[in-house]
């Protein structure tokens, strides 16, 4: 029997952790050293939640945190603390319904080639969740999906699949399957691979840094899909790229920041001036629409922001 440290970001989603912590402990009661909920400075009732679910479940530990410093960050504070031999990186919107850890830890060890493990995502609606499963990012993926030219192809399933995520028909797949990245909702790894890589990298705040933290395990070995496990997941409603301008600039900044450690300099070259050229443009349209009373406040709030953190 394998033993792994569950690892719970929390921020401001206190709400969420009763029903994860319960679910884990119902389908993983013999796998789960410990849960380790790492707090990143929340302004809810999360301590009171965590240091109340620590009194009831032995295995619960609390790290509270002075300050958010992002994902990363606080992940890595959990793994320092970690005692297991498998580190599970798990959101607190997740919810097991079966029993996967176990199957996960022998796949792991009877194939060497296998360096971190994810499992299938489903919406409380019951559909798949194949947008989690994203491909690595590139310039054309920016152009067609986030770029002022984005609208007549945003929808093209056909590009998407070819740039934004990995296609996986859900009916047809069994077992492992190879992808490009690990979603950050649902990342299992050995500690000891975690600790060699030395976790994620703690420049990213927000975004992008289980896509940095993948391609450095891809280096390691291959990333898998596990088609016949399934976790229910959530989502992040609460960051919602589109309609909040500080999370989407965020978004689009990490975006440049992982183009700048791991793109290559004329990429990433490339993909700060579209970047930059892009809010320019974005910024004058509404400006032009703005006596016309049709311009868009959010959309002024993003690029405004991008610009004013462009060099951060």
């Amino acid at each position: 029997m394998i033993n792994v440290s569950v690892i719970i970001v929390n921020y401001n989603t206190g709400a969420l952790l009763e029903t994860c912590i319960a679910s884990v402990l119902k389908h993983e009661n013999e796998t789960v050293k410990e849960i380790i909920i790492v707090d990143n400075a929340s302004s809810d009732n999360s301590k009171e939640i965590i240091n109340r679910l620590e009194q009831e479940h032995i295995r619960v530990k609390g790290v509270f945190l002075d300050s958010n410093r992002g994902f990363g960050f606080a992940n890595n504070k959990g793994v320092e603390t970690a005692a297991g031999d498998y580190v599970l990186i798990l959101n607190p919107d997740v919810e097991f319904v079966m029993p996967v850890l176990e199957i996960l830890g022998q796949s792991m060890n009877s194939d060497v080639s296998a360096a971190a493990y994810t499992v299938m995502l489903y919406g409380e609606d019951g559909k798949f969740q194949n947008g989690y499963y994203q491909k690595s990012p590139s310039l054309m993926q920016y152009f067609y999906f986030y770029s002022v030219l984005s609208k007549p192809f945003y929808r093209n399933e056909k590009l998407r699949r070819k740039y934004l995520y990995e296609y996986i028909d859900e009916e047809k797949q069994i077992g492992a399957l190879e992808v490009t990245q690990l979603p950050g909702a649902f990342m299992f790894i050995k500690k000891k691979l975690y600790e060699e890589l030395n976790g994620f990298d703690e420049r990213f705040f927000l975004f992008f840094e289980d896509v940095d933290f993948s391609r450095r395990i891809k280096s390691k070995g291959s990333l898998f899909l596990n088609t016949a496990l399934k976790v229910k997941h959530l989502g992040a409603s609460s960051m919602e790229t589109r309609t909040n301008y500080k999370i989407y600039g965020y978004f689009i900044l990490s975006l440049k920041k992982y183009f700048r450690i791991a793109g290559g300099k004329i990429p990433f070259l490339l993909l700060s001036f579209s970047v930059f050229a892009n809010s320019i443009i974005k910024l004058f349209i509404e400006y032009i629409k703005k006596p016309f009373g049709v311009s868009d406040a959010n959309v002024i709030k993003v690029h405004r922001y991008i610009l004013k953190n462009f060099n951060s």
